[in-house]
């Protein structure tokens, strides 16, 4: 069974399940997932927890030896076992012959990065699923960030008006763990009151964190001021540009492609299908496509290669400016002005 971490509160306080699934990108959320289940079942009588890390590789014996063996102290145990990357073969093989040891005095709990569709279809992931609560840790995009953060103020006895919410907002997309600490702070400062803007300026610093895969994903999804958010939350960090314009021009190459297939009729559906695309991923690129055209796809990868040269020549031309009207590009399919045409290859 799927749930999202702000249910799982409910979902343990009826039942503890013999498996947690605890998969997604956003730290603080897998954290405290996984303490909510250790807590919840040590008030069953789950007193032992093991911890076992894949890094640089999984310790199976001594996750066999855990989970078979019957402790001094505690005949109910917890095994949690957390994957930094993907499962790899060999550790797949495992976790399929631990399913076998399930049993009402074990909890396993197996924490990890985003998997996407094709990879929880898997025999292994499955197979646990039948009999676990799966738990996706991603980061709460638009309003659902907005609920969340009431939710949080909530937590903290805190309450607070729209544009209070909205500033938060922003100041903490992509960071949650620093929302928190912020939130923490602001209920030490103000205990039960309704927060007013003035207060939250006076105790708010930048947090945000973002990833040259969120610039992408906004991008794509048409959010062009989002996208000039994070592009300047990325310049800030000191991210290397090359690394934003490889990721922009790698992700435009594939719309050029897409939008030279339904010129010529062909299915674009049917190949991102066949590159695994999941489906939401699909959806985005289709309204992507709709929005721009291939000539201005076309000028999109002429000024990728003008910031790639920039970059590598240290040319007078800023290449944080390029990469901007890179991203506002992604708007619509106005072709840039005074931009000078030049062949794609």
């Amino acid at each position: 069974m799927r749930v999202y971490p702000e249910q799982l509160d409910q979902y343990l306080k009826t039942e503890i399940k013999p498996c947690y699934l605890i998969f997604g990108e956003e730290p603080l959320l897998k954290m405290e997932a996984i303490e909510q289940i250790k807590i919840a079942a040590k008030k069953v009588g789950f007193d032992e927890h093991h911890k076992f890390h894949a890094e640089p590789t999984m310790d199976w014996p001594g996750v066999f030896n855990a989970c078979q063996s019957m402790s001094l102290f505690s005949s109910r145990q917890t095994v949690e076992l957390i994957f930094d990357k993907r499962p790899t073969k060999e550790d797949i093989s495992q976790l399929n012959d631990l399913f076998k040891l399930l049993n009402p005095d074990l909890i396993i709990i197996i924490s990890g990065p985003y998997l996407t569709k094709a990879q929880q279809s898997a025999k292994w992931f499955t197979q646990y699923f039948k009999n676990a609560l799966f738990i996706p840790v991603g980061h709460p995009e638009g309003r659902f960030f907005a609920n969340w953060m009431r939710h949080r103020l909530k937590r903290a006895n805190l309450d607070a008006q729209a544009d209070v919410i909205t500033l938060l907002c922003r100041s903490f997309e992509g960071n949650l763990l620093a929302a928190k600490q912020e939130i923490d702070k602001l209920s030490l400062l103000h205990p039960g009151q309704t927060l007013t803007l003035a207060q939250l300026q006076a105790s708010i610093t930048q947090h945000s964190h973002f990833s040259s895969f969120q610039l992408v994903d906004a991008l794509l999804a048409g959010k062009v001021n989002r996208g000039q958010r994070i592009l300047q939350q990325l310049q800030a960090e000191g991210v290397d540009p090359i690394i934003i314009n490889w990721g922009l021009n790698k992700e435009i190459n594939q719309l050029y492609h897409y939008s030279l297939m339904q010129q010529q009729g062909l299915s674009v559906i049917d190949e991102m299908k066949k590159q695994r695309l999941w489906a939401g991923r699909q959806q985005i690129i289709n309204t992507c496509l709709s929005r721009l055209s291939l000539s201005k796809i076309e000028q999109m990868l002429v000024l990728c290669s003008s910031v790639d040269s920039a970059i590598k020549t240290s040319t007078s031309i800023d290449p944080w400016l390029s990469l901007q009207m890179l991203s506002i590009s992604f708007a619509d399919s106005s072709l840039l002005p005074n931009f000078h045409h030049a062949e794609i290859r």
